[in-house]
């Protein structure tokens, strides 16, 4: 179905391809071959199958083309999933490495802060202390004790 214009489509024509003939001689309940040996020069793919406790063969043949489809439909959307999931993970990871080196540049900055402060508070000739809102005592140097003995 549909049924060939030319006389491969007639009833009774027994123009079929040595594929076909090994499946049935196979004896199997169901198989499935391929050929290139069709009435209408069609490569195809075809299932037999046998229909129980009756002399019939019921045979279906698909080009490969619709009987890949919805598998290249499926292979076409994984492989869109893929390259978003891709892409994704790409910016992803661009984004933090350009974080990561962000803050390592601010941890470096940072460093170099501490280590000036630290130095202009000890190499200080006045005593310096620093002390909170409530009296706490947050830091001094060696000066400012050696001013209080």
């Amino acid at each position: 179905v549909p049924s060939l214009d030319a006389p491969a489509g007639e009833p009774g024509n027994v123009k079929v391809s040595s594929e076909y003939i090994d499946a049935v001689k196979s004896g199997a309940a169901e198989t499935i071959f391929h050929t290139r040996h069709t009435p209408d020069e069609v490569e195809r793919t075809y299932t037999l199958h046998r229909v129980g406790g009756w002399p019939f063969l019921l045979a279906v043949g698909l080009v490969d083309s619709e009987y890949f489809a919805p598998w290249i439909k499926q292979v076409r959307w994984s492989g869109l999933i893929a390259l978003l999931f891709l892409a994704g993970s790409a910016l992803f990871a661009w984004r933090a490495v350009r974080h990561l080196r962000e803050r390592t540049r601010m941890v470096q900055v940072r460093a170099e802060d501490l280590t000036k402060q630290r130095l202009l508070l000890e190499e200080s000739r006045d005593g310096i202390v620093i002390i909170d809102q409530r009296g706490k005592v947050w830091e001094t140097n060696r000066k400012f004790a050696e001013m209080l003995g």
